[in-house]
């Protein structure tokens, strides 16, 4: 309607110019003069419109400004309720989590913390918040767990953790902790893995007893084999227990040295697949007799090779008698094809079979079977093995059952 308005009057008015114009009977400089009027009333009305029109225009920008604040108002309340509204369920969401969740400010204050972070700390929220973790938890700052949030808050670094937490009714809990910079400080996520740890500890205890009772079990086969020879009283725990100290100068692994340890005591297993009038005759064997003497390895193996938990340990009872030249039996093997413990536990057997006594001779002195060891050193036993065997101190080498029976 404005705009309408504003064309009339402008046109009216340059209508009354040119109307000017034509009426007038004036003298030639009366005319001029009239023009210039005209002139600049038609440039003075043209002026007014467009004024005129900014306006208007203006009043036009202003209202649709007005329309699109009111617009806007309306979506920034409508998003602010659907923020409010996600918060909330946010929260809620947080409130029913089996994991502690608890936001912990530069200061240390609990900012915020869920349900689950009141079971697990035995504090109520009213006990918590706004408190410092030292005012809750009285000494917490000299724990592990404490340097380690405080690495995470200084550092602003994400960590994991396991760690073990003194609680005020005089338990200890452990808890996986997941830590989170955070604009307020960090964030932390705490799962109780108390009854995981203590799962885990019965299950090592079982595990423990269970290898006891196996090991108990395989010392007492030893010990049943040891009685069947009265001539060998003891051969097997003396050699088991130099053949480790061996292992041990060779690097092999605490692991290794209980596989070692276990075949050693187990080595001579087969022979109870050999007859009393063969393995106990006082007198050489046939070789016939031998050839069946000869097979004890093998019955080792069969036998023991079901067993699962003996696997690591047949190499002693399968190879204890190969050579290092290939002269050795049951398979001829040779060099480093016999396994290591084997080769190792071939130099402990030779020394305590000649320097312990039999029906048909005397145990030699030490000195005349250190001489024996080094003379079969690169044929009948690894020149490397022997080596190491000759670098134990002489008290570490055990006495022979006929030293012992000596002194008695």
């Amino acid at each position: 309607m404005k705009r309408s308005f504003i064309r009339d009057f402008v046109a009216s008015g340059f209508c009354l110019a040119v109307l000017t114009l034509l009426v007038a009977n004036v003298r030639k400089a009366e005319f001029e003069a009239m023009h210039e009027l005209a002139a600049l009333t038609a440039l003075s009305l043209l002026c007014l419109f467009y004024i005129l029109l900014s306006i208007a225009q203006r009043e036009r920008a202003q209202a649709a400004l007005r329309r699109l604040d009111r617009v806007s108002d309306v979506r920034i309340q409508e998003r602010f309720t659907e923020r409010e509204k996600a918060t909330e369920r946010y929260l809620n969401t947080l409130e029913k989590m089996l994991a502690g969740c608890q936001l912990i400010d530069f200061d240390w204050r609990y900012l915020y913390v869920n349900e689950a972070v009141v079971r697990h700390g035995r504090k109520t929220k009213a006990e918590l918040l706004g408190r410092t973790m030292m005012e809750c938890y009285p000494g917490i700052e000299d724990t592990e767990m404490f340097s380690a949030l405080r690495r995470c808050m200084e550092e602003r670094a994400v960590s994991y953790m396991e760690s073990e937490f003194a609680l005020p009714d005089g338990t200890v809990g452990w808890f996986e902790l997941s830590v989170q910079p955070v604009p307020e400080g960090i964030f932390i996520v705490s799962i109780e893995i108390t009854e995981r740890k203590q799962l885990f500890k019965d299950l090592q205890r079982t595990h423990l007893d269970l290898q006891s009772a196996y090991d108990t079990t395989i010392e007492g086969w030893s010990r049943a084999l040891d009685l069947r020879d009265k001539e060998t009283e003891g051969h097997t725990q003396r050699v088991t227990e130099l053949t480790v100290k061996l292992a041990r100068r060779a690097g092999m692994s605490e692991a290794e040295l209980l596989h070692v340890k276990r075949g050693a005591l187990l080595h001579d297993i087969g022979k109870m697949g050999v007859p009393d009038h063969i393995l106990l005759k006082p007198d050489k064997l046939t070789d016939d007799e031998w050839a069946l003497m000869r097979k004890h390895p093998t019955y080792a193996y069969e036998l023991l090779k079901p067993i699962e938990y003996l696997h690591d340990a047949l190499d002693i009872p399968f190879c204890h008698h190969e050579k290092w030249d290939g002269t050795g039996y049951p398979r001829g093997l040779k060099g480093e094809d016999i396994p290591l413990a084997a080769r190792l536990f071939a130099v402990v057997d030779v020394w305590d079979a000649i320097r312990s006594d039999r029906p048909y001779r005397q145990g030699w002195d030490e000195d005349r079977a250190l001489e024996f060891i080094r003379s079969v050193s690169g044929t009948h036993l690894d020149p490397r093995a022997v080596e190491l065997f000759m670098s134990l101190p002489r008290e570490e080498r055990p006495r022979v059952r006929a030293e012992v029976l000596a002194e008695r």
